[in-house]
């Protein structure tokens, strides 16, 4: 028994001391991965942005930014770019106005109108007086420039009794004024052509033809530079037609004395005396044929009367 044990015990012992150094070997294997692991910065599983464009290269590379962010890529739109705006269009409108009223004084009246009319800077283009029975009117046109058609009208409302009738227009003519200005450049143009035509024909018949054509075209263009020359015109200048009347009879229904009365009666007779006078006189014809008629009825009857 002792000698087996002799035997089994250094045997027991390497295996320890081989046991104890594997594990020791391993341990330390391990401790060195994890050391390793420790000193090694772990790595980013994110991509790392790209550098900073430069130079020509800055546009590639926000565009290739714009692909992976849709809000810079509508910021960048908005910014950008610039929407088209629609062109301000200048509106041509004519207005015109047609006043009739009453007033007291037609001197006074009218001379307070051309007054306001050479203050604004205005003219009277038309006038005319005319009378009926016991009423005379004077008719004005004034022509004023367009800003200061209110101020005129308020200048004849502040000297007028009352309105019998007060209508103001307006008329929008730009689009009329912007067609007759497209045509009208066309047709320069077309005359252009035709001038540098008429340089290069070389038979009489061409000549004449161009030269047809050419006429043609310098008409419409007058016809069409006097149509936008009238329309700038009535825009610029505003036109007030002007009525106003001085009426004798009594309009304001207050009863009449009576020597007023009297009076009126005289003169409403001796006009109808005139008028039947003047009537007679317009039948003399008839009281000619009258008289003959009775002449020649008389010598027959005493012919007759004699026979017998």
């Amino acid at each position: 028994m002792k000698n087996f044990l002799r035997l089994v015990t250094p045997s027991v012992l390497a295996l320890t001391l081989i046991s104890i150094l594997m594990i020791s070997c391993h341990q330390n294997k391990e401790s060195g991965i994890k050391t390793a692991e420790l000193q090694t910065p772990a790595m980013d599983k994110t991509v790392p942005p790209p550098p900073p464009p430069s130079n020509g290269n800055e546009k590639a590379a926000l565009d290739q930014t714009e692909l992976h962010s849709p809000l810079l890529k509508d910021e960048r739109r908005k910014e950008g770019s610039t929407e088209p705006q629609a062109p301000v269009i200048d509106r041509k409108v004519i207005k015109t106005g047609d006043i009739r009223f009453k007033t007291s004084d037609l001197a006074q009246t009218r001379q307070t109108i051309v007054n306001a009319a050479n203050t604004l800077n205005g003219y009277v283009s038309e006038e005319s007086q005319s009378g009926y029975d016991k009423t005379s009117e004077v008719h004005l046109s004034v022509r004023v420039p367009a800003q200061n058609f209110d101020t005129l009208l308020s200048v004849i409302s502040s000297n007028a009794e009352y309105f019998d009738s007060k209508n103001i227009h307006t008329q929008d003519v730009t689009e009329e004024y912007i067609d007759v200005a497209a045509r009208l450049k066309t047709k320069k143009e077309l005359e252009n052509q035709y001038t540098t035509l008429l340089k290069k024909a070389q038979s009489i018949k061409e000549i004449m033809e161009v030269e047809r054509e050419l006429n043609n075209v310098r008409s419409e263009i007058e016809s069409a530079e006097g149509r936008l020359r009238y329309l700038s015109s009535q825009v610029a200048f505003s036109t007030l037609n002007l009525t106003f009347y001085k009426s004798s009879s009594n309009l304001s229904g207050s009863p009449q004395g009576f020597w007023s009365r009297l009076g009126d009666g005289f003169l409403s007779g001796w006009q109808l005396l005139l008028n039947l006078i003047v009537g007679l006189a317009s039948t003399w014809s008839l009281f000619l044929m009258g008289g003959v008629g009775f002449i020649l009825f008389r010598r027959f009857r005493k012919r007759n009367n004699s026979n017998d």
